[in-house]
């Protein structure tokens, strides 16, 4: 009866996270969501001013830097080695970079085997 259950959880869940080269965009998807989701929790943080950089807020473009992995693609590269002040952000920040990289090279194998067919 619990396996039912834990089955029947788990069919939405796939719907919108396993494409199977059908529906390519829940990737996208996937990327925008794990994006707003560390700027939000970002609008709680703020960094302390330093002598070499004064203090600032850490945002959107600061999001999409961390999640997107190669570092010539960074819109703003002066925030590359910043980390978070709080532990708990510092390890989002670490899975942020993770899930990533991960959806990264879903996509690319997903442009690859378009540019094929």
């Amino acid at each position: 009866v619990a396996l039912d259950a834990i089955c029947s959880a788990y069919i939405p869940i796939a719907k919108y996270s396993v494409s199977y080269g059908h529906e390519p965009h829940n990737l996208f998807l996937w990327a925008l969501l794990f994006i707003a989701l560390f700027w939000l929790l970002l609008r709680f943080e703020s960094t302390p001013a330093s002598p070499a950089m004064p203090a600032h807020k850490l945002g959107l473009i600061y999001a999409i830097d961390t999640f997107i992995p190669m570092s010539q693609l960074r819109m703003n590269k002066r925030y590359a080695n910043v980390q978070p002040n709080r532990p708990a952000l510092r390890w989002y920040l670490n899975f942020h970079r993770l899930v990533g990289l991960i959806l990264c090279l879903a996509i690319f194998i997903l442009v690859i085997n378009a540019a094929r067919h």
